[in-house]
């Protein structure tokens, strides 16, 4: 990016004849290598300010729908983890 910058005034110094010649001709500028960029997600973000937040949520449904899916649910997440 600095590059593009540097030369370009270079590039405009050699047209306004004040130099003779750019120092940035046949210089090539470094590879960067992209990165992966992985944005944040609102539960990520705020989790921390309600870390029990899951538990009461995961209570609530657990009593509109009925014990027996919550209970399914941690059987099968507890298989799992093993």
């Amino acid at each position: 990016m600095i590059y593009r910058y540097v030369g370009a005034i270079f590039r405009a110094a050699v047209a306004d004849r004040l130099i003779v010649e750019s120092p940035c001709t046949g210089v090539r500028p470094p590879k960067v290598k992209p990165r992966a960029v992985v944005p944040p997600t609102t539960d990520n973000t705020h989790s921390h300010l309600w870390p029990d937040a899951e538990d009461r949520t995961r209570q609530a449904v657990g009593s509109a729908l009925g014990a027996p899916a919550d209970q399914a649910r941690t059987t099968i997440a507890r298989q799992f983890a093993r």
